[in-house]
C-alpha cells in the first residue's frame, strides 16, 4: 500500500496520521526513523482478533472500500477476498491484500461483499522497491 505521512500524533511519537487512495487514518509506524512527512509503500498489518457478526459485519454503510478516522478509531470498510484455512479472512485493501483474524464462522456468501469493522489503529510496516 502506498500512504502519505502527514503529521504525528501529539500523544505518541510512534504514531502517524496517513492517507491513501482509500481514506485517511491512523498507524503504529513499525520502522525507524519515524517520518514527519512523504510517501511511503508499506505493509499493513491490523494487530487484534476479531468477532465475526459483531465487530466484523458486512457494510450496510458505504458501497465501495473506504479508511476513515472517528475520534477513537479508524474504520476500515474493503471487499473480503476470501477466508484462509486457519480462519483469517483476507481482506482487499487499496489494491493490496490485509488479514485479520477473526473468532467464528464466516458464511460463504459474504466473500466478495464489503465488510467493516472498527480498529484502534494500523501498523504501518515501511519497505522499498
Amino acid at each position: 500500500m502506498r500512504v502519505i505521512i502527514t503529521g504525528h500524533d501529539a500523544n505518541s511519537p510512534n504514531h502517524v496520521f496517513f492517507r491513501s487512495t482509500v481514506g485517511i487514518g491512523r498507524a503504529v509506524w513499525k520502522g525507524l526513523p519515524v517520518p514527519d512527512s512523504g510517501a511511503f509503500d508499506v505493509e499493513v498489518d491490523i494487530p487484534g482478533r476479531f468477532a465475526w457478526g459483531s465487530e466484523v459485519n458486512v457494510s450496510t454503510e458505504r458501497d465501495q472500500e473506504e479508511m476513515c478516522m472517528t475520534e477513537e478509531t479508524l474504520r476500515i470498510i474493503a471487499p473480503m477476498d476470501g477466508v484462509e484455512e486457519d480462519g483469517s479472512l483476507r481482506l482487499l485493501l487499496d489494491g493490496g491484500l490485509v488479514y485479520i483474524d477473526v473468532t467464528g464462522t464466516v458464511p460463504a456468501t459474504v466473500i466478495g461483499k464489503l465488510v467493516q469493522f472498527d480498529v484502534p489503529a494500523l501498523e504501518l510496516y515501511p519497505f522499498f522497491l
